[in-house]
């Protein structure tokens, strides 16, 4: 057979037992080219551009599929959690100084909590949706909550990033450094506990609570030199009271600013207190 004709059959090395070769290995190259397994698949001789396109666009892919289902299996969990605290019910007769509220059960059984549901929904914060035995509490109480849980991330940041990993023996630098960097972890805890959505979007509303803590990171780190250098006392019981009165003053610098430019909010206050935003003589019908 000529070595130039297009329909040269491609043979396989014949069978060690019988000798007869295999079945395709006596397809031709015009063969070859029409069937539809073969050309679904790359030729050996046909250069393929694109094979590293897809091969990224396919793990890309995986990858963000993998982190939505992580995602989701974390949040299962979490609305597992909040359905079982739900569900939680105290006999009356054990909180006999509770005003009575509104009972579902026959036998009075008070709920332990509601509404955490919805702050996981990130529709309303916990200080407007939870109650706590048909109690609500304050929304400083949830702004204590937030803190704590914040201060522990700040003093992972002081003590095993800037004390260890970078070996900052400054207490007064650790102090700075720690609270400018938990100050994102703020923002987020705050938003589902205490004061609720963002006004004019996430990057705003945390430009506005950096721009006033800023003052706060500055009063508060010279008040923690003076504590350290010139009364000499231990970094980090420093620490703890330099924390202490920054706390309560966040909370009234982030009422002011978190709901800052919110028109909605604007109007609540008015209509909820008309008399402190009376913009003329008031009018008297006689």
């Amino acid at each position: 057979m000529d070595d130039e004709s297009p329909l040269r059959t491609r043979f396989a090395p014949p069978d060690a037992e019988t000798g007869a070769l295999s079945e395709p290995s006596l397809r031709t190259e015009e063969e070859a080219d029409t069937d539809p397994l073969s050309s679904s698949l790359p030729r050996s001789d046909e250069p393929n551009n694109n094979d590293g396109f897809s091969l990224s666009s396919d793990y890309n892919a995986k990858k963000g599929m993998r982190q939505r289902r992580s995602n989701s299996r974390s949040l299962d969990v979490l609305f597992s959690v909040v359905h079982c605290l739900q569900r939680v019910r105290i006999p009356r007769s054990c909180l006999p100084c509770l005003p009575p509220g509104e009972d579902n059960n026959a036998d009075g059984a008070i709920a332990l909590c509601t509404g955490l549901d919805r702050v996981l929904l990130g529709t309303v914060p916990a200080s407007k949706s939870v109650k706590i035995c048909h109690l609500k509490p304050p929304q400083y109480f949830w702004y204590m909550v937030s803190g704590t849980l914040c201060d522990v991330v700040q003093f992972a940041i002081d003590y095993g990033l800037c004390h260890r990993m970078f070996g900052i023996q400054d207490p007064s630098v650790c102090w700075a450094l720690s609270f400018s960097l938990s100050i994102s972890a703020r923002h987020s805890s705050h938003r589902y506990f205490v004061f609720g959505s963002y006004v004019g979007g996430y990057w705003n509303s945390l430009g506005r609570m950096y721009a006033g803590y800023s003052i706060i990171i500055v009063i508060s780190t010279i008040f923690n030199i003076i504590m350290t250098k010139v009364a000499l006392i231990d970094h980090y019981v420093a620490w703890v009271i330099t924390l202490l009165w920054t706390g309560i003053v966040n909370y009234f610098i982030l009422k002011k600013l978190w709901s800052f430019g919110d028109t909605d909010a604007d109007k609540k206050s008015i209509k909820d207190n008309p008399s402190t935003h009376a913009s003329g003589p008031a009018v008297i019908d006689l």
